[in-house]
């Protein structure tokens, strides 16, 4: 929540906000944190939502439990 939160704060510097993002990577340590990650993911994109890729990993960098990738679009006028 937290990081998709920060995302949410700093997207409209840049023009965006988190309905650009086409594809979300999601990688877990702990596999029953996953519906969790899917209530907070179900919170902030309704209906139309990115491509999302789930991935239980045994060990991530620095002991976290969650590493998530965005992938977004900004249209240039």
């Amino acid at each position: 929540r937290r990081i998709i939160e920060s995302l949410e704060a700093i997207l409209p510097a840049a023009g965006s906000n988190l309905n650009s993002f086409v594809e979300v990577s999601l990688y877990l340590s702990k596999v029953k944190d996953f519906d969790r990650f899917s209530a907070v993911y179900r919170r902030y994109w309704g209906d139309l939502k990115p491509s999302r890729t789930c991935v239980a990993v045994k060990d991530l960098p620095g002991g976290t439990d969650i590493k998530t990738n965005y992938t977004g679009v900004v249209l240039q006028t």
